[in-house]
């Protein structure tokens, strides 16, 4: 963008919020399949991946919804979420690892009564997936 401008950037997102936005960016909404953020001067690079994170919150709900996970193990799982979307959407990529490493270490510590093996193996899928995304994209080293 040049100097002295402000402009609208439509990430295809599929209707998610990026896993990784650029510090300066502001995110604004989604529209349709796009996140709509809101630039000034300057280069930025978005990360957006299949299975974001408003597919991970909705795993969380199903399995919960179908009595797989408890209601405090989802409740757990989705303020991790959230945590990750935020500190994501503020272009701040440890500390938005660290937020699904939280999410991990819930469902990795779940026992039998607060997650079915099914809803486990799932949930594990796409935060591995989102991590791994997020780490390449932010820079931080897959063993961390």
């Amino acid at each position: 963008m040049p100097a002295n401008t402000t402009a609208e950037v439509w990430v295809p997102t599929g209707g998610d919020q990026a896993v990784l936005t650029p510090p300066r960016a502001t995110f604004d909404r989604t529209d349709g399949d796009f996140a709509v953020y809101t630039v000034g001067a300057g280069e930025f690079t978005f990360l957006a991946v299949d299975g974001g994170y408003a597919d991970l919150a909705a795993a969380v709900k199903k399995w919960a919804d179908e009595g797989k996970l408890s209601a405090e193990l989802a409740a757990n799982l989705l303020a991790s979420v959230e945590k990750a979307v935020e500190q994501s959407g503020a272009g701040k990529a440890q500390p938005a690892d660290s937020a699904l490493r939280a999410f991990l270490n819930h469902i990795g510590n779940a026992n039998a009564k607060r997650a079915s093996e099914e809803a486990k193996a799932d949930l594990t899928a796409l935060a591995e997936g989102l991590q791994a995304a997020l780490r390449e994209a932010g820079g931080i080293p897959a063993g961390r």
